[in-house]
C-alpha cells in the first residue's frame, strides 16, 4: 500500500508501508486491540509516518434498501470492526518522523504508546513478550 501527500505541482512525498502490528490491551475491565502502521519515505529512508488505530465494534445497519411496505431497512444490524485514530493519545507527532531504520521507528512508536497507556493508568500496566 502506498501513501502520497499531493501538492499543486504534483506529489511531494511516497510513502510505502513497511510493517504493520496489532497487539491486545487490557486495562482492567477494559480491553481493545491497537494497530500500528509504519510508513516509510521512498526517497528520504529515514523518514517514516505512524498511524495508530484502536480497533472497536459498532453495530452498524445499512439504511438501503428498504422494505417498500414499511420503509425499514431489510438487512438486519451487524458488529462490525472499525478502525479509530488513536494518535491523539501520545505525546508527539508521528505524521512525519526522523529514525535510522524502520526497526528504531517501530520502536519509537511502541515505547510512546507504552508509555501513554503506562500513563493513564498510573503506571500499573502489565507488559508481556
Amino acid at each position: 500500500m502506498l501513501k502520497t501527500i499531493s501538492t499543486r505541482k504534483g506529489v511531494s512525498h511516497l510513502y510505502a508501508l513497511v510493517k504493520t502490528v496489532e497487539f491486545d490491551v487490557v486495562l482492567g475491565d477494559d480491553s481493545f486491540a491497537l494497530r500500528v502502521e509504519l510508513f516509510q519515505d521512498k526517497t528520504r529512508r529515514r523518514t517514516f509516518r505512524a498511524n495508530i488505530w484502536r480497533s472497536e465494534f459498532y453495530r452498524i445497519q445499512s439504511t438501503f434498501p428498504q422494505n417498500p411496505s414499511t420503509g425499514l431497512p431489510e438487512h438486519q444490524p451487524s458488529d462490525e470492526v472499525v478502525l479509530i485514530d488513536w494518535s491523539a493519545n501520545v505525546r508527539g507527532n508521528y505524521s512525519v518522523f526522523k529514525a535510522a531504520s524502520s526497526t528504531a521507528a517501530l520502536n519509537m512508536v511502541l515505547k510512546v504508546i507504552r508509555a501513554a497507556l503506562d500513563h493513564t493508568h498510573a503506571g500499573r500496566v502489565e507488559w508481556r513478550r
